[in-house]
């Protein structure tokens, strides 16, 4: 569920930015995706502290990485981003990565 939100606040942020004012900068955060984003963000944050006293530190890992895959999903169907090989790879890099850290040897 945090994951799904994370994804989420950073595709807000994303719409945020791109609906963003030039003339006014102070304007351009205070827009309601950039706000609402940040405000998940922050939430997020103090549930993954809290949630870090129950969850070892490498199962936390293996969970949050699996939010740049959602993330990368959300963009393409929410964002229209385009499906590109170069990004596919650079998130399964993230993901294989994680799981080689963890591995027990």
């Amino acid at each position: 569920m945090l994951v799904l939100m994370n994804s989420y606040s950073q595709i807000l942020l994303k719409k945020g930015a791109g609906s963003a004012d030039d003339k006014n900068i102070l304007l351009s955060f205070l827009n309601r995706y950039t706000f609402t984003g940040y405000f998940l963000f922050l939430a997020i944050t103090v549930i993954n502290v809290f949630l870090l006293k129950y969850i070892d530190l490498k199962q936390f890992t293996i969970i949050l990485s699996c939010n740049y895959l959602i993330a990368y999903m959300m963009a393409i169907y929410f964002l229209k981003e385009s499906f590109s090989l170069k990004k596919v790879l650079g998130t399964l890099l993230i993901v294989i990565g994680v799981i080689v850290f963890n591995l027990r040897l």
